[in-house]
């Protein structure tokens, strides 16, 4: 019962039912409908339901959200790679990887989606030294475990062929 009387104190919930170990809430707050026709503008620039405002609202925070999730994909890739593949890199590219990397993470903690999206581009750049380190290694195991031709079949002959039918006429 500790719980609902907390729950009873939050703006927007009401209990209504009860029973047991059961309780059921309701959010009495109403929501606000955005209309069908507008759904899919609602998040371009200068858009607005309103009769006052710019419309840039949601515009702009589409616009930190994707660079956030994007900058926040890169670093997580980039420590991975690091971690598995960090000293396949010289000592000057991984410390300019790590320092990139370090900004990014600088800029993450604030709402800029401009400087996110400059530093998520120094990063790109900085890490494809690894991705390239990545590769080399890649294609360099593989040549010294044999040769990079398959094997050939023994006894596969290639040949021509024709379909007949039923008849022993040839289809066309």
């Amino acid at each position: 019962m500790n719980i609902v009387r907390a729950f009873i104190s939050v703006d927007g919930l009401e209990v209504y039912h009860v029973a047991h170990d059961l309780v059921l809430f309701r959010n009495s707050i109403r929501s606000v409908h955005v209309p069908r026709e507008a759904r899919d503008k609602i998040f371009m620039p200068y858009f607005s339901t309103k009769g006052r405002g710019s419309g840039l609202g949601l515009a702009i925070c589409k616009e930190l959200v994707e660079a956030r999730n994007q900058a926040d994909a890169l670093v997580h890739s980039t420590e991975k790679a690091l971690a598995d593949h960090g000293d396949k890199v010289g000592a000057d590219e991984k410390t300019a990887i790590e320092a990139a990397l370090a900004d990014l993470k600088s800029a993450l903690e604030g709402e800029d989606a401009e400087a996110i999206k400059a530093k998520a581009s120094t990063l790109a750049q900085a890490s494809m030294k690894l991705g390239e380190a990545m590769y080399n290694a890649t294609n360099q195991g593989g040549e010294t475990e044999g040769s990079s031709e398959a094997p050939a079949e023994e006894g596969v002959v290639d040949a021509e062929f024709e379909e007949v039918d039923g008849d022993g006429k040839k289809s066309a």
